[in-house]
């Protein structure tokens, strides 16, 4: 088959024009392709809520926690999974008005079973935050500020970084996606100090859990769909000596609503707080009585307590405590833990000093009053070691709890319908059981 002149002449002129749409589009590529250019076009293709509308926000939230297995044995303390929650999804509202300010604006953060655990709110004159799951309530002055999108902003801050780079990437999921990086360093002698620990990370209840990742940069990192350049989500990630990356915090947009301002709308700005929320010198407190005379205390608890009236390998009763509520008002919740047992009734405390200055503190009262003061209680410790120790004549399971950042060691132990929690500080453990051996029922 021949070609004539003519038709080849138009050939080569598709060809080269075939090449120059191909040239076109390699460079439109690698333009968007820079981080730079990416988040630019990012910013252009979000809708933002305009002046008289309100804009709702939704975000599946990400913390890393510590990995399986290291959670000590014990059944006395809070469980991991409500201290180290992997998941959590927060939901906000924002209302602008016509001169587009934030005139006001509410956040709520709710676990992964959707319980609600902190309620926020800015009314326009004060700021309201309601920590649900300790039923305590801070309200301080604010100020209207000009309105921000939050995709806006956080994108926006990563452009004012000097070194950005971006690549083709997967979300935590597996999705697709473009990430741009930004503030990648090398982790600071303190954070990589803090990193390491393992035992000092639990201890501290460290959020994110990095200490097992043995990180040696960190940064954060901003991803975008493919196909519409809208911002996925944002987070911090780290990376090991081999140079893998962990995500170790994000935040992912789960849905944006705008929707016009209206007299409906006004249930969306309204937080009902309990009255007692706000109260800082807690009336249960204030109408308490105190009693310090251990015959006067056994008499007045509906359970028999457990004591030493003689002198045992130097240690004696030096001091004994019940606080006796006057009130009907509910213990809140940031006082439900073992440490404020004393002072809220739920258990009566006996300290027994020796010469030598050593200290043995026991905590005793009804075994479901005392575990339940201990499962809202964030464990200090990090190992649990599990033994028999004879008491009143009988094998009794004893939990030594141990580690952390201070020398202080906690046994727990349960006799009949009782549980005793002991501390001691620079006391041999052998003081301690010889001492809850010379344990007798009654005083």
């Amino acid at each position: 088959m021949r070609i004539s002149l003519t038709q080849l002449a138009r050939l080569v002129s598709v060809i080269i024009g075939c090449l120059a749409v191909l040239f076109v589009t390699q460079t439109a590529f690698v333009k968007i392709a820079g981080g730079q250019a990416l988040l630019e076009a990012s910013l252009k293709a979000i809708d933002v809520p305009q002046p008289g509308q309100i804009a709702r926000y939704s975000y599946e939230i990400y913390f890393r926690p510590p990995p399986n297995g290291l959670e000590p044995a014990d059944p006395y303390h809070m469980p991991y999974r409500e201290i180290w929650p992997e998941k959590s999804v927060e939901e906000s509202w924002v209302e602008i008005d016509q001169n587009g300010n934030t005139v006001r604006w509410r956040k709520q953060l709710r676990n992964g079973q959707g319980d609600l655990l902190q309620d926020l709110l800015f009314d326009g004159k004060n700021e309201l935050d309601y920590d649900v799951a300790q039923g305590r309530a801070v309200k301080s002055v604010a100020e209207i500020s000009p309105f921000r999108d939050d995709r806006v902003a956080f994108i926006q801050d990563y452009l004012k970084q000097s070194n950005i780079t971006q690549r083709a990437n997967k979300l935590p999921d597996g999705e697709a996606t473009l990430s741009v990086y930004a503030k990648i360093e090398k982790m600071n002698q303190a954070s990589a100090i803090a990193a390491s620990s393992i035992e000092q990370a639990l201890a501290t209840l460290s959020r994110p859990f990095l200490a097992d990742l043995q990180a040696v940069q960190r940064g954060n990192r901003i991803d975008f769909a493919p196909d519409t350049l809208l911002p996925l989500g944002e987070g911090e990630v780290v990376w090991d000596q081999a140079g893998h990356e962990q995500v170790v915090t994000y935040r992912r947009i789960a849905g944006v609503e705008i929707m016009a301002a209206s007299t409906a709308a006004e249930q969306l700005f309204h937080v009902d707080v309990p009255a007692q929320a706000f109260e800082e010198n807690l009336t249960l407190l204030q109408n308490a009585h105190f009693l310090s005379d251990l015959h006067e205390i056994a008499s007045t608890v509906s359970y028999p307590l457990h004591g030493v009236n003689h002198r045992v390998n130097n240690f004696s009763l030096s001091a004994a405590s019940l606080t006796v509520l006057n009130s009907d008002q509910a213990v809140p919740l940031f006082m439900q833990g073992i440490e404020f047992a004393a002072n809220v009734g739920t258990a009566v405390q006996t300290i027994y000093t020796n010469t030598a200055s050593g200290t043995i503190s026991i905590l005793e009262g009804p075994v479901d009053k005392i575990s339940e003061a201990l499962r809202h209680t964030m464990p200090t410790w990090t190992h649990a070691d599990k033994s028999l120790l004879t008491l009143e004549g009988q094998p009794k399971t004893l939990w030594k709890l141990t580690g952390g950042a201070s020398n202080e060691a906690r046994f727990i132990v349960e006799l009949g319908n009782t549980l005793l929690c002991v501390s001691s500080q620079d006391v041999d453990d052998e003081h301690v059981y010889v001492l809850l051996s010379a344990l007798r029922l009654g005083l």
